[in-house]
């Protein structure tokens, strides 16, 4: 029996619990049961949690939604009795089980946009965690990731689609609760690349743009090898940026600057060196 917090591919969800494997909102006759999937990745759909209330869109990409089909049977699920388990996808293709829910209000109207880009009326579905029911939890990665695809979706927009859009903001962001690996730096790597750049950027060759609150230049340590991705903290792994070239290199990671940065690095070194032996 799966529990709360279990991760399972969408052929396992559909054999788990006899529906099919396409559709957010899946119906098995057999166990006279509904399936929920939300994907925060796969579209724009504005399902939230809020505490253990998850606001979840109905079926229906294009038009006005209907409640019909799937979305009546979510809806008349507290008159039917009728078992709701609830999945979300926060990486591709995993689909992490938060577990049972009910409905705990009536649907309600909202305003989306279709997958054409058009406005159209929605229904929401309050659905409330059962004892034992977990809000899962993202990673730094996992939210980034999510925010990078909604942002490709949005890339082909008009600015005017995006306004309206933005019109439709709800003000009050979403909070989830994250799982966090802070990696520790060694000190002395960061502090050495920012000393030996002598207060100009190692990529732009321009001056730091300001001093910080003891009067040194302001330069930014980066990692040529990501450290979260297993780059090694040490000295040939690591430049003085100033703060655009660095929000430059987390942006594009451009291969003809890491090549002139790991030049940089070289040159740097041997210079370093050259003058530690000469004061020997």
């Amino acid at each position: 029996m799966i529990q709360p917090g279990d991760v399972l591919n969408n052929s396992q969800v559909s054999e788990t619990f006899g529906v099919g494997d396409r559709g957010r909102i899946r119906y098995s006759l057999k166990n006279s049961c509904l399936v929920i999937i939300s994907d925060p990745a796969k579209s724009l759909s504005d399902d939230r949690w809020e505490g253990e209330v998850l606001h979840y869109t109905g079926e229906g990409k294009l038009g006005d939604q209907a409640l019909t089909k799937q979305n009546r049977t979510l809806a008349e699920s507290p008159s039917s009795g009728m078992e709701i388990h609830l999945f979300e996808v926060l990486t591709k293709a995993e689909y992490v089980y938060a577990g049972q829910v009910d409905l705990c209000d009536v649907p309600y109207h909202d305003s989306q946009f279709d997958d054409d880009g058009k406005p159209h009326s929605v229904y929401m579905f309050p659905l409330k965690l059962k004892k034992g029911g977990i809000v899962p939890e993202l990673s730094i990665e996992q939210i980034q990731a999510h925010r990078e695809i909604r942002q490709q979706i949005l890339s082909s927009e008009t600015v005017d689609a995006l306004r309206k859009r933005a019109q439709q903001a709800k003000g009050r962001p979403q909070t989830r609760a994250t799982i966090s690996i802070q990696i520790v730096r060694d000190e002395a790597v960061s502090e050495y690349v920012k000393r030996a750049a002598n207060g100009i950027c190692d990529l732009c060759g321009n001056h730091a743009p300001f001093k910080n609150h003891k009067g040194a230049p302001y330069l930014e340590c980066h990692h040529l090898m990501p450290l979260a991705k297993g780059g090694d903290d040490l000295m040939n792994n690591a430049v003085a940026l100033c703060p655009n070239c660095h929000r430059k290199m987390h942006a594009i990671n451009n291969a003809s600057d890491k090549k002139s940065l790991f030049e940089r690095i070289a040159e740097r070194d041997e210079v370093i060196l050259k003058a530690e032996l000469a004061l020997e």
